[in-house]
């Protein structure tokens, strides 16, 4: 026969408590050990995604911001005389930052109309100014191409290597001038921005 403990019960019926205690101890233990790393594990997802993300549903980030309508550093120059790029020329991608549907889808048939071409359309969460262009260090007269179509684009530099640009546009967005307007602005010479490069 087990002694009986001191509080009444044999010391078996204590062995088995304290067992059963530390099992639910060590159960509590390994499921906020479980909870904790899948935590971790969806943070990292996350922030893998939101850096992976790009292609034609996100713009490019961009390497620093710029001021409305000026260019951020390390930019390459345009030859002296350059023209803006020709529309036919110059691809693009277009972004709609704000709550007018099919704003995007507009906009990209009627550049299509006037010669470029459009890569893809999408939404953004990530429009900060009424309209941005953003590009690459060696997309200055394309960019200027895109620029003749609309008043007041703000622009940014990106690490992008080829010379398509992206057009996001966010509340408050500038309409397109018209076509003769937009001739008139192609035909102007390019003014390398101050800080620029030599290729």
């Amino acid at each position: 026969m087990p002694s009986p403990h001191l509080y009444g019960h044999s010391q078996s019926d204590v062995r088995r408590r304290r067992r059963r205690d530390r099992q639910r101890k060590l159960a509590i233990a390994l499921i906020t050990l479980a909870v904790s790393l899948l935590l971790v594990l969806a943070t990292f997802v996350y922030v893998a995604f939101s850096a992976g993300s790009g292609g034609a549903n996100a713009p490019a980030k961009t390497a620093a911001a710029s001021e409305a309508g000026q260019e951020t550093g390390g930019v390459f120059c345009a030859p002296p005389g350059s023209l803006p790029a020709r529309p036919n020329t110059v691809t693009v991608r277009i972004f709609n930052g704000t709550q007018v549907q099919g704003l995007a889808a507009r906009t990209a048939k009627e550049l299509t109309t006037r010669g470029f071409k459009v890569k893809g359309v999408a939404n953004t969460q990530e429009a900060k100014a009424p309209l941005t262009l953003r590009y690459g260090r060696s997309g200055l007269l394309a960019a200027t191409a895109v620029a003749a179509q609309f008043p007041h684009a703000e622009r940014q530099i990106d690490t992008r290597s080829d010379n398509t640009v992206d057009i996001v546009f966010g509340e408050g967005y500038p309409q397109l001038v018209s076509r003769a307007q937009a001739s008139k602005l192609l035909e102007q010479p390019v003014a390398s921005p101050e800080g620029c490069v030599k290729p």
